[in-house]
């Protein structure tokens, strides 16, 4: 199996590495992208310190791009020469509006896909936490087969905010994924999920 990884230095892309790598991945194609961020040169530090420790030239190769995400006209507290500061408190709706890079991912996951169906090679991700509280939830509703539906809270420490980037002790994402009324397309979402709120 020959698989392209996109590869940031932090803990989830370095885990998926690491499994990757134990599972006996015959070829795997790290590529880091250096997009302009205030971190990017820390977090590519951490990505070699990765590559570096695996020590398998045999089996795992790197490709480092460069691609200029202010020549682009993307604009976020983490790009370098924004004025923007990075907020120091927790998230909130306010606060991690300023670090969002728009649409970061889906532009190297397309450069990804390009590289890897060029190099015939498949590609991986992990998946967000999104995604995984709605898994859980309509796993949940499988087994319950609950007429209102079920509602599923995760509230996660991210280990690369805490490592690298921002380097925020303690930051809390919390989210939230149900089915039935707990649906955010259910005419009684607001009232079932304050309900659920008020009791947790």
């Amino acid at each position: 199996m020959k698989t392209l990884l996109l590869c940031s230095g932090g803990a989830d892309s370095s885990t998926l590495l690491y499994k990757l790598y134990n599972e006996g991945a015959d070829k795997i194609h790290c590529v880091f992208v250096h997009y302009g961020s205030r971190h990017n040169e820390r977090e590519y530090r951490a990505f070699l310190s990765v590559i570096s420790y695996i020590n398998d030239t045999d089996r795992i190769s790197t490709q480092k791009i460069h691609v200029d995400f202010n020549a682009l006209g993307i604009t976020s507290a983490l790009m370098q020469g924004s004025e923007i500061p990075i907020p120091k408190e927790g998230h909130n709706d306010v606060s991690i509006t300023k670090t969002v890079v728009p649409l970061r991912n889906g532009i190297m996951l397309c450069i990804a896909s390009a590289i890897a169906e060029s190099m015939d090679y498949e590609m991986r991700c992990l998946g967000t936490q999104e995604r995984l509280t709605m898994s859980i939830a309509n796993r949940l509703q499988e087994i319950t087969k609950s007429e209102r539906g079920v509602i599923c809270r995760i509230s996660a420490r991210h280990m690369c905010m805490e490592m690298r980037g921002v380097e925020t002790p303690g930051i809390i994402t919390v989210t939230l994924a149900g089915t039935g009324v707990f649906n955010s397309d259910s005419t009684d979402y607001r009232d079932a999920r304050k309900e659920f709120l008020e009791l947790i």
